[in-house]
């Protein structure tokens, strides 16, 4: 068991790192706590997808080859030129999209940049699954649940530094949009 639980810890820590600079950007992006929320699910939704996928894939029933996943960095490129069409469109918002932000499409952004950017979580979970056995998967389960709040909680945290909200807020319509696109191209890359 207490292999299981570093397994899973390591795992999770190895292949989100890079979410933890996406978790920030954007919990940087909102300021109520509805949206907050959305931000969250969105996030639960994506990983809970990328483990499911995993599964699936160790059991054979269906195989994601890893090198067909990183195309899904299409996805992000196409946020951010929607983003960038949008914010042309609504440079009269005062703050960024907040009612954009609390609609369920919030949930659905955040879930796929997450399954965009999780290749690696794929070709990490899928192989180590194969090795799980029943219960296995039942602490890898709460292990991620832990984990994924508080990488979300350390990401609400760190986007409401002074030094970020400054940084961000002031150039957000050019930020987002070439942050998204930015992610995209390294996905397709990676």
């Amino acid at each position: 068991m207490h292999e299981t639980i570093m397994i899973s810890i390591a795992s999770y820590i190895g292949t989100n790192i890079d979410d933890m600079i996406i978790n920030t950007f954007f919990f940087s992006l909102v300021h109520d706590s509805k949206a907050i929320r959305k931000i969250v699910q969105g996030k639960y939704l994506g990983i809970a997808i990328l483990v499911l996928f995993s599964v699936i894939g160790s059991m054979g029933l269906k195989q994601i080859p890893i090198e067909y996943v990183r195309y899904l960095g299409v996805i992000p490129i196409v946020l951010g030129v929607k983003e960038a069409i949008d914010k042309e469109n609504q440079d009269t918002k005062e703050d960024y999209g907040v009612q954009d932000h609390v609609s369920i499409n919030l949930i659905w952004k955040v879930a796929i940049v997450t399954i965009a950017n999780g290749a690696d979580n794929i070709g990490v979970y899928t192989p180590l699954f194969t090795e799980f056995q029943g219960g296995q998967y039942v602490i890898f389960i709460l292990v991620f649940v832990i984990l994924t709040g508080i990488w979300c909680r350390i990401g609400y945290r760190a986007s409401k530094t002074s030094l970020y909200e400054d940084a961000i807020g002031k150039y957000k319509k050019v930020i987002v949009p070439f942050v998204y696109i930015l992610l995209g191209v390294y996905i397709l890359l990676w």
